[in-house]
């Protein structure tokens, strides 16, 4: 953890499961970003495809001979 921070909770909730704190978290934080970054929030489509391409080729086994066979298909 590089950081500690609390969730304010009203009634009588003394606590929260793991997957609802995150989502709340991440709910706040995609708010936060929006609002700060407006158009900049998004990555534009072709820096989203480079980046696809990137970790596909990374983590996929023989995605050439695979790329090649998806290519024929078409």
């Amino acid at each position: 953890v590089d950081l500690y921070f609390t969730i304010p909770m009203a009634g009588l909730v003394e606590s929260m499961n793991i997957s609802v704190s995150a989502a709340i978290t991440l709910h706040h934080l995609t708010h936060k970003a929006r609002s700060r970054f407006k158009d900049r929030y998004f990555i534009k489509q072709e820096a989203r495809e480079k980046l696809l391409n990137t970790w596909a080729i990374k983590t996929i086994d023989n995605w050439q001979k695979r790329y090649e066979r998806a290519k024929q298909k078409i």
